[in-house]
C-alpha cells in the first residue's frame, strides 16, 4: 500500500499544466492520498469557481482514493457537497500507524496564528492573500527554501514543532503541512509535508511501515 501526503497547493483560478501533470502523475502514483488542507485558495476564489477551474480535470483521479483534510484557505464552512468530486471522505484530521507510530494528520492552522483569524473582511483577505501569494514567489526564486525557513514561515513551523514536542507522546508525529517548509523530523514528533508551487514539490510517502519525505522540480 502505497500512500502519499500532500499539501498546500493554494489552486485558484490560474491554471498551470506543468503543475497539473505533476499532480496527475503523483495521483495516479498512489494506491491512497492524502491531501492535508489548503488544496484550493478559498481566500481568493469561491468554491464555486475553483470546481468549474480547469483543475477540475484532477478531480477523476482523487474521488475514489483521497482523504481531503481541511486547511485553514479550504475550511469545510466555505465549500459544499461538491467536495465529493475530488475525495472519498473529508476531516478535520486523521490518525493512521506506521511502524508502531501513530500519525496525526492535519494542517496545523489551528496551533499557529492566523491573518483570517484576525481580518473579518473578504475583500481586505483576497488582497492580502493575492499580495502574499507574488512575495512568496518571488522571495523563493531569489532566496530559496531558506525565504520560508528563516523568514516568511519560521514562525509557523516553530509553533508546530513546539506543540508537538509538548503535547505529544513520543509514539506520536504530528504531520502537518501550512508552513510550506517540508521538515522530517521524528525525534522531534514533527513531520511537515511541505507544499507543491513555485517549481517545487514536497510530499511524504508512506509505504512499507516507512516514511520518506520528496522533494522534487517539477
Amino acid at each position: 500500500m502505497r500512500t502519499i501526503i500532500f499539501s498546500d497547493t493554494h489552486l485558484t483560478e490560474k491554471f498551470d499544466q506543468r503543475r497539473f501533470n505533476f499532480l496527475k502523475r503523483l495521483i495516479q502514483s498512489a494506491d491512497e492520498i492524502i491531501i492535508n488542507g489548503d488544496f484550493w485558495e478559498g481566500l481568493a476564489i469561491s468554491f464555486d469557481q475553483f470546481v468549474n477551474s480547469e483543475w477540475k480535470q484532477l478531480f477523476p483521479y482523487l474521488k475514489n482514493k483521497t482523504t481531503y483534510i481541511y486547511g485553514n484557505h479550504d475550511p469545510k464552512k466555505i465549500s459544499d457537497r461538491r467536495v465529493n468530486l475530488f475525495s472519498k471522505a473529508q476531516l478535520e484530521k486523521k490518525k493512521i500507524k506506521v511502524n508502531g507510530y501513530v500519525l496525526l494528520i492535519e494542517h496545523g492552522d489551528k496551533h499557529t496564528p492566523n491573518l483570517e483569524n484576525i481580518v473579518d473582511n473578504q475583500l481586505v483577505l483576497n488582497l492580502a492573500v493575492r499580495l502574499h501569494e507574488k512575495l512568496e514567489n518571488l522571495g523563493f526564486k531569489v532566496v530559496g527554501q531558506r525565504f520560508f525557513d528563516h523568514f516568511l514561515y519560521k514562525n509557523f513551523t516553530e509553533n508546530l514543532r513546539n506543540y508537538a514536542q509538548i503535547k505529544l507522546s513520543n509514539k506520536e508525529i504530528l504531520v502537518s503541512g501550512h508552513s510550506h517548509s517540508a521538515k522530517y523530523e521524528p525525534e522531534n514528533n514533527f513531520i511537515n509535508s511541505g507544499f507543491i508551487r513555485h517549481g517545487v514539490a514536497q510530499y511524504l510517502i508512506v509505504e512499507d511501515e516507512k516514511i520518506k519525505l520528496i522533494e522534487e522540480k517539477y
